[in-house]
This record gives structure tokens, C-alpha cells and sequence, in this order.
């Protein structure tokens, strides 16, 4: 192979000097015409003619050359094949190595896919960025309609900007039968910016986008579309209602398109203008105020327009906006990021995790690839006559290395097919998995072309680098040596060594898998038991929507009002209260503001404002889930929406922005809906928000008798089991309204274990599931090596056995082979582990990375597999007759 670069390199050459000494020739040529009597141009074509030939034959020998290497290719291609066909005992085990290595390898990168790489599903995807103003406390912060809209006129960087906010509605078609439903309130330039228009129908008007209240008009996804109304195009113009007004369905949504954000697949897309309404609320002060950041925005990039000229343009809006807005936009700053920029910047933790998933399938891989080279390295003896006789026939050592190279190549393309299939399988069991929520959330893994391009470089790359050793081996090796000799077992006394090397690594590398499943299994199992500082036990949620039925704010209010008044009434409950989300759960808010006193420590990086996790809740929530005040009051039934404004922050947030003071009587500026001056009443113990694993989170809890929320959460504790209250917790709702349904009824027991701890459990069986590859490909490489040295040392057997050895002799000498392999393996596996205890403390939070327990388990899971793999070579070699072994030779 070499050889062959080296002359085409050399032959290139030649051809440049071979066309430079022609042009010279042509312009001499052209010069004898000329002083002929002839006129430049017919000089030129004269010369042309006359050296024609030449340059065709050039030409010729070019492309039989090029012919030559490709029939070359062709027929190592066909001899490749018909060698893997005639030895299936290896070529059977090298693709399964390989297809197991490689379908953990692509299942885990589809999982990294859904949740981090992949972008949103619209034409020319790289061209649609994200438009983020960064805060003290966020640096992916929301913006404001106005500020919106104010981009929107003066950038030149953009074709248009997107804006999206998530919002439950009741739906209901006509059918009867009315459901909680998922809607992403847009902005009119949402479809047309995103080239993703409906169809059938159309996407929204400008016009759409004017006016608050006016246009109620909707557009259905396409999964809606199929469920609901069965796919018929006649459905455009047709009516429903969300929370009992009154809509036209104007377009459907294209089939590849499921939203602009991870996981949440929206049902229905209404306008801005609706958004509002839709809530049951009398004003839309959040469409005009321009300290209400609460929308996200996209926008797509002009042709020839770069990412960085974009930054540019952005800072200086950003700058005349801070200008002529100094009380709402002091420091403020824009920002640009890519999908998978934003992705990176507002989940650290995932790409940490998708990094370790990542290293640990590479290793899993590395361990298929140990095994095909050990299985390749162990025919290589026996192909020594072959090769002989092809040396004899005239073939090189490049021509030798290349064709093993392309059988490694073949035999990785099969595994490759064969590893996509597995990577199917676990994608769809995988997207199987759905998160328990109300709202149609869903990790969506799928093997798609990023995924199967992934499968397929990793197999070739695995392929080279499987055959890469024996190729050198070959390339290396004397073709004097291989003419002149016929023994099977040739160098193979020498090359032991390497492949024992490789077994070892193979362990270490198990060991290494097998502890990092480990840590993720118990860390989960440790989590079930952590105190997630709320009460878990006897305690029933139900999610209730008034504005579902057309209520407005002030009603909503009185239902609430009622409502937790006949529910304390019931027998056997404790407590109960009202929450905007369930802690732990999937959906959670933040609340821009600003603290009397407190000034952040650059003001000048960001907006001045700080971004805390918030929740509205009534009076008798904290106490339903037993969180204590520490200090200072909780709410009541006094504290109206006509009574100045209050809060309770945490204990965190207490430590964090009052370190040196006492924060009760302190004041807090509200930004954006519902926003104004609070007073800070209590301090409240700080516990678990949105997943268990976070530091302490500073959070603000507003009281629900002061807001506007729709949609709210029942929490009611009880003495005994809390489903026993559920049907008279039903006939209090009823009684209030009957039509008003509950959603989403579970016991907080049920919701921990199905929600808080649904991440773990996600990464726990992950882990396990490639952990369990990486051992069984790890026994199967042990198991060939054993294997391959009894049969090389049959003789030696042969004549122990024949001096006076026992076959409890030759067991334990197999035995101790195999287990003096794990030992070393598995010392240099501990030394890894102790190597990256930094990485593992960061990953797992509930139990010690360095726990012996763990460890002991996993050392002995390995010496139990290592006595399985050795037990059928140490039987075999047990069983040898000495006298046949003394006669083979």
C-alpha cells in the first residue's frame, strides 16, 4: 500500500514535469510557425495539433492506471467475502463482538442525540440561532415582548425573530369528551421564519399578531391531526374549543415538525394575542410590559449572514435599548447562541453526563475491538500457507496488509448493520419510557441519519483499527521466513504475550464499566431513601383548571377559595394547599427581580436583575409537605390580592443575598406579570425543587390569593392513605363545579418515584444495560484466549500428562492462567477508577465513589465470569490424550 503511494506520488510528479515540458514544447512549436509566415492564432493551433497526441496518450495512461487501482479494490473485496464465507468460526464471533459494541455505541449516542444534539426539525436548521439576554443569575435569560418587537424593527441581521411559550388548555373537539391539552402560544412570524408552513391550510397572519383577543384561531399538530380527526384535509375551517372559547382551526402543522424545545412535543399552536384570553385574565400587561421576560425567542439567519455579525448586531441593540430604557434595561445585554450552544449553556450537567454515557459506550467498544483482534491475531498462524503461496504468486506485504485491512473493513460494515438494528431496538424501548406527566412530554430516541452516519464511522474506524495490528504484523513480518516455512504455529510463542496484553486491558476496561454501573445503580437506590425535605408519605395531589370552563381571574380565585375550604372540612385530613407545580416534577418557573440593598457583583455583565426559582402557592401548602418556617410567618387567608404584596423566600436564598442581616421586613421589586413590591414575611426550610441532586436553591414562594394563576396543584395531606380521600375531595370539587375536571391524581409517594427519580432510573438502566455488554464481551475475549492457548499447547499437555501430571494438575494451571489475567486486569482497572474519582464525585451525589462494598461486588462479579469463560478451556485441556497430543507432533 505504501508502495503504491509512494509511486503515485512519484507519477504525479512526472506527469506535472511531463506537462510543463509540453507547454515548453508547443510554445517553441508555436514560435517556428510564427516566423513561417503564419498568424498567431493558427501558429498556436499548429503546435496544438502537433503535440495532441501526446497529451491524449497521457490522459490514457492516466485512467488505466485509475481502472487498475479500482479493479484492485474490487477483487480484494471479492476474496475478502469468500474467505469470511469459508471461515465462519471466526468471522460468526468477530461480528457479533462488533455488532455488540457498536449497537451499545450508536443507543447511547441516540440518547445523547435527543437530549443535546439534535436540532429542532425545520429546512436549513444551522441558520436558526438562538436570541438570549444573559442576568446576573442566568446566562440564557428570557425576553420581554416590547424588547421582542423592538429587534424585530432594527435588526438586519435576521429574515425574522420566533417567539413560544408553553400553556395548558382544556381541549375539547365536540366529542364530549374534553382533555388537558399541550399549547405553544407563538407569535405571528412563527411558521413563516421557521419554514415550517402548515399545510393543509396556513400558518398565522401578521395581522394575528395585532390585536389582543381578537383573532381565535388555532393550528394543529400533526400527531393531533391523525388522532382527533383521522388526517382529513377537510378539517381546515372546522371549530373547537380551548377552555370553553370558541376556535378555527386554520392549518396543520408539517409531520417532521414536533417543536422548537427537548421533550415537549406541543398539541396546538394559537397566537400571542390569545395567550391571555386563553388564561381566563383581564388584562395583557405582559404583551406591553417591558420587564415581563417570560418568552424565549429564535431567529433565523439571513443568507451570508454570520453568526458573529449577528453577536455584533445584538450588543448594539442591546445597548440602545439599555439607553432608552434605563429603568428596565440597566445592563442590559443581548446575546447570540447556536441550538447546540444554548443547549450546552443552559444544561452543564448534560453534556458532563453525555460525556460520561459516551465514555463509557467507547470503552464497551474498545473492549469488541480487543476481542476481533484477538480472534484475527489467532488465525493468522494458520494462514500461513496462504500467504506463502501468494508471495510465491508475486504478491507484496503492502498488497497482504491491504487485503486483511479489507476484510477488518467488510466484516465492520456487517457489524455496523447488525449494531444499527440493536441501536433500533433500544432506541424504540428507550422512547417507550414516558415521563409521568400530565403533558405530553417524551424522550424521543430514534435512530435517524446523524445516528446511523455515527453507526457507521464508528464501525469503519473499529474495523481499521481492528485490523491495523495484523496488517502491521504482516507488513513487518519476512517474506523470506513465510516462503521458507510450513509450520502452522509460526512466531506464536512470541505474540502471546500481546494478546494475554489485550485480555488484560479488556478486563480493566470491564472493571471500569462495571464500577461506573454500579455507582449510577446505587446512587439511585440511596436517592429513594434521601429526605427530599418535604413531606412524601400520605399526601394526594390533583391538578384543577378553572379558566378551562371560562372563568375569569376573580372566579378562579373564589373556586380556589371554596374549594380548600370544603377539602379541610373532610375527615382525616390534615392539611391542604394549593401549588403552581409539584416539587420535583417536570415543570418549574423562575422570577426576575430586584432586592432593596443587594447589589450584584457586576452589574455591568448582564441585567442588574437577579433570576430566583419561584412557586405560587396558598396558605396550608407548606404545611401539607411539612415544611417548616424558620423564622418569621406563613401565609393566611388574609393576604389578599387587596393587601400589600408578600413572600417567603428559603432558607438558601436567605444566606445568599442577606449573609449579614435579617431578611423579615426586607423588600423585593416583582418583575413582569403579577410583578410590584413585596415585603418578605418568612423564611422557610430549604428542601428539594427540581431534582434531587442540586445544591441548595434559593426560591421565593408568592401567595396564589395575590396572582393570576389558572392552573394550580391541590396538595392534601391526610392521616391515613390518602386515596381513601379521593372521592370526597371529588364530590368538594363537584359541588363547587361540577364541570371543572381534576387532572393528574396521584399519591406524592407515586409522583417521587415516577418523576424525581425518573432521570436516575433513565441513567441507572443505561448504564446497567451497556455494563452488561462490555462483561459479556469481556468473558468472550477471555474465553477465546484460553481457548486458542490450550489448543497451541496441546503437545505441552501432552507431555506433562504423559511425566506424571493429574488432570486437576492441568485445571489448575488453566484456571490460574485465566484468574492471574483478571488479577492484573482488574489492578490496573482500580488504579483507573482511583484516577477519576474527581469525575465520579461530581456525578453521583447520595453515596461514596470510593464505597468497598461496591468494589467487592464488582471484583467478584468479575471473578465469577472469569471462572465461567475458564471453565470450558480448563475442562478441554483436562481431557487431552497424551497420547494423540504426543503423536500430532
Amino acid at each position: 500500500m505504501f508502495e503504491r503511494l509512494k509511486w503515485w506520488l512519484t507519477r504525479r510528479s512526472r506527469e506535472s514535469t511531463m506537462n510543463d515540458e509540453l507547454e515548453a514544447h508547443i510554445a517553441c512549436e508555436t514560435e517556428d510557425q510564427i516566423a513561417r509566415g503564419l498568424d498567431p492564432t493558427a501558429a498556436r493551433e499548429a503546435a496544438l495539433r502537433a503535440f495532441g497526441n501526446r497529451r491524449q496518450v497521457m490522459e490514457d495512461a492516466r485512467q488505466v492506471w485509475t481502472w487498475t487501482l479500482l479493479e484492485q479494490f474490487i477483487q480484494d473485496c471479492v476474496y475478502a467475502l469468500r474467505a469470511l464465507r469459508k471461515n465462519p468460526a471466526l468471522t460468526l464471533p468477530v461480528l457479533l463482538s462488533l455488532a455488540l459494541g457498536i449497537g451499545a455505541t450508536a443507543a447511547v449516542f441516540s440518547l445523547v442525540d435527543s437530549f443535546l444534539v439534535r436540532p429542532i426539525s425545520v429546512p436549513q436548521t444551522g441558520r436558526v440561532v438562538r436570541i438570549v439576554a444573559p442576568t446576573q443569575s442566568s446566562p440564557i435569560g428570557f425576553l420581554s415582548y416590547p424588547e421582542v418587537d423592538d429587534i424585530a424593527k432594527r435588526t438586519e441581521s435576521f429574515e425574522g425573530l420566533v417567539t413560544f411559550r408553553n400553556t395548558g388548555v382544556r381541549l375539547d373537539t365536540g366529542n364530549g369528551q374534553a382533555r388537558l391539552a399541550l399549547a405553544l402560544s407563538v407569535n405571528g412570524a412563527f411558521f413563516s421564519t421557521l419554514h415550517a408552513e402548515p399545510s393543509p391550510g396556513r400558518g398565522f397572519l401578521p395581522s394575528e399578531d395585532e390585536v389582543a383577543g381578537r383573532d381565535a384561531v388555532v393550528v394543529l399538530s400533526h400527531g393531533l391531526w391523525i388522532r382527533e380527526y383521522g388526517g382529513r384535509p377537510d378539517i381546515v375551517g372546522k371549530r373547537l374549543w380551548l377552555n370553553a372559547r370558541e376556535f378555527t382551526i386554520v392549518g396543520i402543522a408539517p409531520k417532521d415538525f414536533t417543536g422548537v424545545e427537548t421533550f415537549v412535543q406541543p398539541e396546538i399552536y394559537v397566537p400571542r394575542m390569545m395567550a391571555r384570553a386563553l388564561a381566563g385574565g383581564a388584562t395583557n400587561s405582559f404583551l406591553t410590559d417591558r420587564s415581563a421576560r417570560i418568552t424565549p425567542a429564535l431567529a433565523r439567519l439571513k443568507p451570508g449572514v454570520g453568526i458573529q455579525q449577528a453577536r455584533d448586531e445584538m450588543a448594539r441593540i442591546g445597548s440602545q435599548l439599555e439607553q432608552e430604557h434605563p429603568e428596565t434595561n440597566r445592563g442590559y445585554k443581548l446575546g447570540v447562541l447556536s441550538q447546540l450552544d444554548y443547549k450546552i449553556t443552559q444544561s452543564p450537567d448534560n453534556v458532563t453526563m453525555a460525556a460520561v454515557f459516551m465514555g463509557v459506550a467507547a470503552l464497551v467498544l474498545g473492549i469488541a475491538c480487543v476481542n476481533v483482534i484477538n480472534l484475527v491475531l489467532s488465525t493468522m498462524p494458520a494462514r500461513t500457507g496462504e500467504m506463502a503461496l501468494k508471495v510465491a504468486l508475486g504478491a507484496s506485504r503492502s498488497r497482504l496488509a491491504r487485503q486483511l485491512l479489507v476484510e477488518s473493513v467488510l466484516v465492520s460494515i456487517g457489524g455496523s448493520i447488525g449494531g444499527l438494528a440493536i441501536a433500533m431496538v433500544c432506541a424504540r424501548l428507550i422512547s417507550s419510557i414516558r415521563i409521568a406527566s400530565l403533558l405530553p412530554l417524551t424522550l424521543d430516541t430514534r435512530v435517524d441519519y446523524r445516528v446511523v452516519m455515527f453507526g457507521f464511522a464508528t464501525g469503519i474506524a473499529a474495523g481499521i483499527l481492528s485490523g491495523l495490528i495484523p496488517a502491521i504484523r504482516v507488513w513487518r513480518g519476512s517474506v523470506n521466513l513465510v516462503l521458507r516455512t510450513s509450520d502452522s504455529r509460526l512466531g506464536r510463542s512470541g505474540r502471546m504475550w500481546m494478546r494475554r496484553g489485550m485480555v488484560v486491558a479488556q478486563m480493566s476496561l470491564a472493571l471500569v464499566v462495571l464500577v461506573m454501573s454500579g455507582l449510577f445503580i446505587q446512587d439511585m437506590r440511596l436517592s429513594r431513601r434521601m429526605d427530599p425535605g418535604f413531606r412524601v408519605t400520605n399526601v394526594v395531589t390533583a391538578g384543577f383548571d378553572p379558566a378551562g370552563n371560562g372563568r375569569d381571574v376573580a372566579q378562579t380565585r373564589g373556586f380556589y377559595n371554596e374549594l380548600l375550604e370544603k377539602v379541610r372540612a373532610i375527615p382525616g385530613v390534615q392539611a391542604a394547599g394549593l401549588s403552581q407545580h409539584v416539587p420535583l416534577g417536570v415543570s418549574s418557573s423562575n422570577a426576575d427581580l430586584l432586592i432593596d440593598g443587594y447589589q450584584p457583583p457586576d452589574p455591568r455583565g448582564g441585567d442588574a436583575s437577579i433570576q430566583v426559582s419561584t412557586a405560587t402557592v396558598s396558605e396550608g401548602y407548606l404545611e401539607a409537605l411539612a415544611i417548616p418556617i424558620v423564622r418569621g410567618r406563613t401565609f393566611d387567608v388574609h393576604d389578599t390580592n387587596d393587601s400589600p404584596k408578600i413572600a417567603i423566600i428559603n432558607e438558601a436564598m436567605a444566606e445568599k443575598y442577606w449573609p449579614t442581616s435579617d431578611p423579615i421586613g426586607s423588600r423585593i421589586r416583582l418583575q413582569g406579570t403579577d410583578g410590584g413590591i413585596a415585603e418578605i414575611v418568612g423564611i422557610a426550610r430549604t428542601s428539594k425543587y427540581r431534582e434531587l441532586s442540586e445544591k441548595p436553591l434559593p426560591f421565593l414562594y408568592l401567595p396564589q390569593r395575590q396572582g393570576s394563576r389558572s392552573f394550580m396543584i391541590l396538595f392534601v395531606a391526610t392521616e391515613g392513605d390518602p386515596i381513601e380521600s379521593l372521592p370526597a375531595i371529588r364530590r368538594a370539587a363537584a359541588e363547587i363545579d361540577a364541570d371543572v375536571p381534576l387532572y393528574d391524581v396521584r399519591t406524592m409517594s407515586d409522583h417521587f418515584q415516577q418523576q424525581a427519580l425518573w432521570g436516575a432510573r433513565l441513567v441507572a438502566n443505561v448504564m446497567t444495560a451497556v455494563a452488561v455488554v462490555g462483561l459479556f464481551l469481556g468473558a468472550l475475549g477471555l474465553y477465546g484466549i484460553l481457548a486458542y492457548s490450550v489448543s497451541e499447547r496441546t503437545h505441552e499437555i501432552g507431555i506433562r500428562m504423559a511425566i506424571g501430571a493429574s488432570k486437576r494438575d492441568v485445571l489448575r494451571m488453566v484456571l490460574s492462567q485465566g484468574i492471574w489475567l483478571t488479577a492484573i486486569g482488574t489492578a490496573i482497572g482500580l488504579t483507573l477508577m482511583l484516577a477519576l474519582n474527581g469525575v465520579t464525585k461530581q456525578l453521583v451525589t447520595a453515596m461514596n465513589p470510593l464505597d468497598p462494598s461496591l468494589y467487592a461486588i464488582v471484583i467478584g462479579v468479575l471473578i465469577a465470569v472469569t471462572l465461567f469463560a475458564c471453565y470450558i478451556p480448563a475442562r478441554r485441556a483436562a481431557t487431552v490424550d497424551p497420547n494423540r497430543a504426543l503423536r500430532s507432533e
